[in-house]
């Protein structure tokens, strides 16, 4: 018997070894996709998506992620929210990253869930980005110019009530419709194409 739960133990050690090792790996998925009405002189451009950093570094000071990043060639990288983990105190390395990220192409930033439920966090946050050349969207618009053609990209800023009730449940929630969208950001371009970045993917029903 003892034999019996020395031998659950370690199985159950490594089982959690390996949860915490694939929770900190870092992988990559590549997508090739076309649509009708993307300008011809944005064919071929390559888009990196970042999103739920949150406490991960990957690497010594992001080293590996960056690395990652880089062999990526992107021409532009989305950030959608949560750079941080809502209980995270200091964020000092979070503006470094986001500036080496920069010197690779240039970035495009959402808030997320965590960055609504600490909304002075993120604030300040937010000022620090964008004196490092981040394009913070907060219910706003940005141009993406390939030669004389354009794409808009469109960075909601959701409210935490859709993400967690005042009672701090995920239940119940109020759903976002596209004509609230539409208040919160305005109307879309329908004449151009659009891309819209949400931490969430509830707007894109």
């Amino acid at each position: 018997m003892a034999l019996y739960k020395t031998a659950a133990a370690i199985a159950a050690i490594a089982a959690g070894g390996y949860c915490i090792s694939e929770n900190r790996r870092l992988k990559t998925t590549e997508y090739a996709v076309s649509f009708d009405k993307l300008p011809q002189s944005f064919s071929g451009k390559r888009i990196l998506h970042l999103s739920d950093l949150h406490t991960k570094k990957f690497g010594n000071n992001y080293d590996i992620l960056i690395n990652s990043c880089n062999a990526a060639k992107p021409d532009y990288i989305f950030f959608t929210g949560d750079l941080y983990s809502r209980k995270e105190e200091n964020l000092d390395k979070k503006p470094v990253l986001m500036k080496r990220l920069r010197q690779i192409a240039p970035v495009y930033y959402v808030f997320g869930n965590h960055e609504a439920e600490t909304p002075d966090k993120a604030e300040a946050l937010a000022y620090r980005l964008e004196q490092e050349g981040i394009h913070v969207l907060r219910n706003g618009t940005a141009r993406l110019f390939a030669g004389d053609d354009y794409i808009n990209v469109y960075g909601a800023d959701i409210d935490k009530k859709y993400y967690k009730n005042s009672s701090g449940s995920y239940a119940n929630l109020p759903k976002l419709t596209a004509r609230e969208l539409s208040c919160m950001m305005g109307d879309a371009d329908n004449g151009q194409f659009n891309i819209l970045l949400a931490h969430t993917p509830f707007p894109f029903e």
